[in-house]
């Protein structure tokens, strides 16, 4: 292929990555470490590119100087490379279990597996047996291509194995995501080996990495952005899913709403409000499964949604020891307290969600009112400590 090619290629690439993180970079309402991730994994892909194509440039000029210089620009670009496919697998783990814990584990085993192959390419500069650059400049495998090569693409195969393990709710909405950017990588990695160069690469992952802004952007649309949950339009898309679903089966909706975030916002401010806010988020996902649904409708309220069989008052006992705890340790100005309602749906049983969903608000608010008195004495006594 000419020169010209590359040129549309590898430069079209770097076009379109550069504007995906520019674009990204100003936005702040999303995960941040998804964010990073996606940034890391955007300059990783960024830097081979360049690599690629001042390789590619320059094995047209003979002499000594430039074949050690290949050695050194190609070597930057195998790592570049290495680093986007495996970040782009810690992102599809990321969105498959929805775990930071779990995918903060993944990525410090990658980075550590990385840094160990790094250091083997040093000496391949000099003894070539992953590649080495022949006198006339060409990009030739060495002995171990092949462990080069799997290294590579071994990625793919990861993700593919990762998915199988991921909570079955959770992949259920990110299947096709997942399959698409396994399939573009997989289609680029078969056309490099193929046809033995890089020009095909870059198009097919500057496809995938467009298609995970793409879902990003759209992802983001249905989180909310102070506690990283599901939002209201995550959670009436669920319902409508629901609603659509043939099956009869029995679900648990749990709606919590926080007795004193107001007065924690009048008297602490917003900043601390916002603090309890995660901080009940945080108890919540910590009091359920991975496959049941939480989300935050706006304002101090949030919904769990469970399948049937899940003893309730185990869920809402677990959630208020766990607050009792934290009231009881004062890592905190303030003192949380919840109120909550609850009611068992059974799908096209005639009883339709909306039913529930108001039955439960209706629970709830009388259990609130039921504790107004108390919630009137921790206002009294912060606005009196507070000189208010």
């Amino acid at each position: 292929m000419i020169l010209s090619d590359y040129m549309i290629t590898t430069l079209g690439s770097c076009i379109i990555i550069l504007i995906i993180a520019i674009d990204y970079m100003r936005k702040f309402t999303t995960d941040i470490f998804q964010r990073r991730l996606l940034l890391l994994m955007l300059c990783a892909s960024f830097t081979g590119a360049v690599f690629d194509y001042i390789g590619i440039t320059l094995e047209r000029i003979p002499g000594e100087q430039t074949r050690i210089t290949l050695g050194s620009i190609w070597t930057v670009y195998i790592i570049a490379r290495n680093y986007t496919f495996y970040l782009g697998t810690v992102f599809i783990d990321y969105v498959a279990h929805g775990d930071t814990v779990r995918t903060k584990k993944f990525l410090k085993y990658v980075i550590i597996f990385l840094t160990f192959y790094i250091i083997s390419l040093i000496p391949n500069l000099t003894l070539g047996y992953y590649f080495y650059v022949s006198r006339d400049n060409v990009y030739t495998p060495g002995v171990l291509f092949t462990i080069q090569t799997l290294v590579s693409y071994l990625p793919v195969f990861i993700a593919i194995v990762d998915i199988i393990l991921a909570p079955k709710y959770n992949i259920g909405k990110q299947i096709p995501f997942i399959i698409i950017f396994i399939l573009t990588i997989a289609i680029g990695t078969a056309l490099d080996i193929f046809f033995g160069t890089t020009n095909l690469i870059w198009p097919c992952i500057t496809i995938a990495i467009l298609y995970i802004y793409l879902f990003v952007i759209r992802t983001d649309s249905k989180i909310d952005s102070l506690t990283g949950i599901c939002n209201r339009n995550s959670f009436n898309e669920y319902i409508y899913n629901l609603s659509a679903n043939p099956d009869e089966k029995e679900h648990i909706f749990i709606l919590i709403n926080i007795d004193n975030l107001r007065i924690i916002n009048d008297i602490l401010g917003f900043t601390e409000g916002d603090k309890a806010l995660r901080d009940i988020t945080s108890i919540i996902k910590t009091s359920i499964r991975n496959t049941d649904f939480t989300a935050r409708l706006g304002g101090d309220e949030f919904i769990i949604v469970m399948t049937g069989g899940t003893d309730i008052q185990q869920i809402i006992d677990r959630i208020n020891d766990k607050i009792d705890a934290q009231n009881k340790n004062k890592t905190h100005p303030y003192q949380l307290y919840i109120s909550y309602g609850y009611d068992t749906f059974i799908n096209h049983s005639g009883w339709q969600i909306q039913d529930s969903l108001s039955l439960i608000s209706e629970k709830m608010y009388k259990y609130k009112e039921s504790r107004r008195e108390i919630t009137s004495k921790i206002l009294t006594a912060a606005k009196e400590k507070n000189n208010v």
